[in-house]
């Protein structure tokens, strides 16, 4: 079934005009036909009552969680041509919480607050459509692209750094290890 985030008031969907577009003209939807309706992270089984004007009435709680049981905090380097794209939608699907763009001196995106403005747009409707493809409850969060100095603010109970010259036994990670975290860490910021 056909999965869309809307707001939910009163018994009633409201929908993005995107979202209207593809129900009455992609998947030619009529009066009658139900579709899922993600809202404040709870899904709801709804139905179309009408198409001029567009309605869609709740009709009851669809009792799911598919969202992972722990937050999980993705930051990750912009890449040129549509890399991000992809990483973006990948991690939505896998049930990120969270997802921080990153820039430093290596990274060969330059982004002026302007673009930034555009890129965050852009990245937002594809967690939207990526979200209601694997069927999630919640989006995750994408509201800032940061430079890599900015990365030490961010606290979190585990830090996982993907490093290309790191290399040997993970078993460290299933023990929670925190020594081996911190030795990543340790290399790259000396």
């Amino acid at each position: 079934m056909q999965r869309y985030f809307a707001s939910v008031h009163q018994g009633k969907a409201t929908l993005l005009p995107s979202d209207i577009f593809h129900i009455t003209n992609v998947m030619r939807m009529r009066p009658l036909d139900k579709v899922e309706i993600a809202a404040d992270g709870r899904v709801y089984l709804a139905e179309v009552v009408s198409l001029s004007p567009f309605e869609v009435k709740i009709l009851s709680p669809i009792a799911e969680n598919h969202e992972l049981p722990n937050k999980v905090t993705l930051l990750y380097a912009l890449a040129k041509g549509d890399k991000t794209d992809w990483v973006i939608q990948k991690a939505t699907e896998l049930g990120v919480s969270e997802i921080i763009g990153l820039t430093s001196e290596r990274t060969i995106v330059r982004l002026d607050e302007q673009d930034k403005i555009k890129k965050l747009e852009r990245y937002a409707k594809i967690i939207k459509e990526a979200g209601e493809q694997s069927m999630r409850s919640v989006l995750p969060k994408m509201d800032r692209i940061i430079d890599f100095k900015q990365m030490g603010s961010f606290h979190y109970d585990y830090q996982f750094i993907a490093y290309e010259r790191e290399a040997g036994k993970t078993d460290a990670f299933s023990k929670r290890d925190r020594g081996a975290l911190c030795l990543i860490r340790h290399r790259l910021y000396p």
